[in-house]
């Protein structure tokens, strides 16, 4: 049995880096350089050697081919850290206006479950997620905490993985605790009956 723990802070500094075996980079198709949390994790683990290692390891061609190789919805490619002390899980999500919005969500969770499936079967230990497609791919912390809370607590009471789930500011974090709370009290109600 593992734990979930929700963290509020930058996923990229040495505070919270030292807690996970792996980190979770939400990717573009291309495994290249974006902004945000993305952006954060490739500078700590070195830009030009991480877009290397993809382009080399997973036959992607930045140049002369685009498109080649490249990361599907709900895929998950892991590689080694580089400058950073843990591994890295690239994880490509959906775009929400892309989908129909319950489509959209659907993928998203998928995401994280392949994420949560892919560091079982590396045997990481522990594992630090951020808030998946709530920058740039649109979607709201509101519509996707509870959702995500459920399959992440659902995940740890089965699995031997320590789940840092890593915000940047205090409304999120309050978000997702809430979320949370709601959820372990559906489960005493549960057992109540």
């Amino acid at each position: 049995m593992g734990k979930l723990t929700v963290l509020c802070g930058d996923i990229v500094s040495n505070e919270i880096l030292k807690l996970g075996e792996a980190i979770v980079l939400p990717t573009n198709p291309m495994m290249r350089c974006g902004a945000g949390v993305s952006g954060a994790i490739f500078k700590k683990a070195g830009v030009d050697a991480l877009e290397k290692y993809c382009e080399k390891t997973f036959g992607i061609s930045y140049y002369n081919a685009p498109g080649v190789n490249e990361m599907k919805v709900t895929d998950v490619r892991i590689t080694p850290g580089l400058s950073l002390p843990c591994r890295i899980i690239f994880a490509q999500g959906p775009k929400k206006w892309e989908y129909e919005d319950k489509s959209a969500v659907r993928l998203l969770i998928k995401t994280y479950q392949n994420v949560l499936e892919a560091s079982v079967a590396q045997g990481f230990r522990s594992v630090l997620i951020p808030a998946l497609g709530t920058g740039e791919y649109g979607f709201t912390h509101l519509e996707t905490s509870s959702p995500v809370m459920e399959l992440l607590s659902e995940f740890v009471e089965t699995h031997d993985l320590d789940i840092y789930f890593v915000v940047y500011d205090e409304e999120a974090k309050a978000i997702y605790d809430v979320s949370l709370i709601c959820i372990q009290q559906a489960k005493m109600l549960d057992l109540l009956k």
